[in-house]
């Protein structure tokens, strides 16, 4: 299918990919979109960042392993936001100015999901030892917080299954500006302004309920039983069964894409989703515009005129910028078997 892909992108006279040397895939984590259509890309395996114009030129590299101003070890994403470039680790977030320069290092306060948004933080926060979720806000010097939501991860309780009882990860526009958390037991959206840690609207939406397969929910289980006994083939399991739904939930995932339309996906059929509803940044339910997953993942950023997307090859990532009139036909190939 890549080579197809490559192949493909030559026929249409794009230029020469950009190797950026990644040592795991390119994922947006790793990317993050600077100023004048300029972007950065995290190297985890060499611990550095690199800053790209517009043109796939190199402009500079920075970082190195460490805890020192200016030093992070086995980062895990980054994020631009007001001409600072956030870098994360496992225990800190290292600052940098626009142009690479150390500004300062944040200890994290705790282990979390943690997002900054340039002006606050959002943590995600699992208790293991119950299930609980939280979802919390913290002012930027972290001398302020709020709870946002709150849930309960049922999935697996004392080794009985609830194929419904996960939470619907929340998800955060390009700027993290804006985030969205549904509820996995009804169709209800919530979006919060993550500035100010307030909820500016609800979206709600009549669905038809999807009745439960049973067989695919017993196959479902017996499948992920048996994928924990090779992972960890000295583990006892309880296996005491399942709990089955009437219903599947009704949301099954929300994303914003790289247009930062949020995208609420329900489910096709046991095991494939589907969008069903798209809002704009206003709560204005828009067109759906065919699948939109795809953009999510391969499309990285739109500047003048022109799309930046990803491939990858083995254990390196190349960027290609193409004109967006082309993005649709990519696509397409990209996702043919």
């Amino acid at each position: 299918m890549l080579f197809g892909s490559c192949l493909f992108l030559c026929i249409l006279g794009l230029p020469e990919g950009t190797s950026v040397g990644l040592y795991h895939p390119l994922f947006p984590a790793y990317f993050a979109e600077g100023d004048a259509g300029s972007f950065y890309v995290l190297d985890r395996r060499e611990h550095q960042v690199r800053h790209y114009a517009k043109d796939l030129k190199l402009l500079r590299a920075f970082g190195a392993m460490g805890q020192g101003p200016g030093e992070f070890a086995f980062p895990i994403g980054i994020f631009y936001a007001g001409g600072t470039l956030y870098v994360e680790d496992p225990t800190f977030f290292t600052l940098f100015d626009a142009e690479g320069k150390p500004r300062k290092k944040i200890r994290k306060p705790f282990e979390a999901d943690w997002y900054p948004t340039g002006k606050s933080w959002i943590a995600e926060r699992r208790y293991e030892a119950t299930g609980k979720w939280e979802l919390l806000w913290f002012s930027y010097d972290f001398e302020e917080t709020k709870v946002l939501h709150v849930d309960r991860d049922t999935f697996d309780v004392d080794g009985v299954m609830n194929p419904a009882g996960r939470p619907v990860p929340s998800a955060l526009s390009k700027d993290h500006r804006w985030l969205a958390k549904a509820e996995k037991s009804r169709f209800h959206v919530t979006v919060f302004d993550t500035h100010r840690g307030e909820a500016v609207r609800v979206l709600e939406e009549k669905v038809t309920p999807v009745p439960f397969d049973r067989a695919w929910g017993e196959e479902s289980v017996k499948n992920i039983r048996a994928m924990r006994k090779t992972m960890s083939p000295h583990r006892q399991s309880k296996n005491k069964g399942a709990v089955f739904p009437d219903f599947f939930p009704p949301i099954l995932k929300v994303a914003y894409t790289v247009d930062d339309e949020l995208v609420v996906f329900g489910l096709l059929r046991p095991g494939q989703i589907k969008p069903d509803f798209v809002y704009d940044l206003a709560g204005r339910s828009v067109p759906i515009k065919g699948d939109p997953d795809p953009f999510i993942y391969k499309v990285l950023m739109k500047h003048e005129g022109y799309a930046y997307l990803t491939l990858e090859v083995d254990e390196e990532a190349f960027i290609y910028k193409v004109p967006l009139a082309q993005v649709p036909a990519i696509l397409e190939d990209l996702d043919k078997p």
